[in-house]
């Protein structure tokens, strides 16, 4: 579950700095000769650009300048908060959401551990070209919620024949003590990033996946059988 769902959503638009320039011109409607020299007394190559963004959900609002750069570099002058919302949304589209193993799947035994795990993608490095140039970097951090209020963190691993009684730092695991028909944990993936634009660092707002599985506890019995 995406727990930014409901997040502002952004449309983008680059024009070049001229008179009466708006996102809705084509470039050719427009004289440019000022855009270019912006850019030339400033040393840099290309065209002076115009950044503009508008708020398309959850309600629509008017075209606003939210940045600036020279057509021909990678560099920009300002980075936004509009600028930096819409590299989120990026990096939530693209960041692997988690798939949590749980260790017995759907019975667990009372006093006996419940393992649980999940694939660690490690650091991801993310090239952005839209709205500006950039490089995002994000690290994800793994928090696990019991339904009896235990909070374990870290990925932990899959059972690799370790036995979790005699050594339970080997896995993330949590034993319960009493039965439950409706048991249940919750994997909440926190990615925290960072994006780099024109030589500075900007925080992102972390982006946050969830996963539940759902499972019943039992109570073991001896049974007693006869020999052969």
């Amino acid at each position: 579950m995406n727990t930014n769902a409901d997040a502002p959503r952004y449309r983008y638009a680059l024009t070049f700095d001229c008179p009466g320039a708006n996102p809705n011109d084509a470039p050719e409607m427009v004289n440019c000769g000022q855009a270019r020299e912006w850019c030339a007394v400033r040393g840099e190559d290309g065209l002076h650009e115009i950044i503009w963004a508008r708020e398309v959900s959850p309600v629509e609002g008017p075209w606003r300048r939210v940045g600036q750069r020279c057509s021909g570099t990678s560099v920009t002058t300002q980075v936004s908060r509009e600028v930096l919302d819409a590299v989120g949304e990026y990096a939530r589209m693209v960041l692997p959401r988690p798939a949590p193993v749980v260790q017995p799947r759907r019975v667990a035994l009372v006093n006996l551990p419940v393992l649980v795990s999940v694939a660690d993608p490690g650091p991801r490095t993310l090239l952005v070209s839209r709205p500006i140039r950039g490089v995002l970097i994000a690290v994800p951090h793994f928090e696990w919620r019991f339904d009896d209020g235990t909070v374990l963190t870290g990925a932990g691993r899959a059972y690799d024949g370790v036995d979790p009684r005699v050594d339970p730092d080997h896995y993330v695991s949590h034993t319960y003590t009493h039965a439950a028909a409706d048991a249940w944990v919750r994997l909440t993936v926190r990615w925290e990033a960072t994006f780099t634009a024109g030589g500075v660092s900007y925080p992102i707002e972390p982006v946050l996946f969830s996963a539940t599985h759902r499972f019943s506890v039992h109570e073991a019995h001896a049974v007693l059988v006869t020999g052969p």
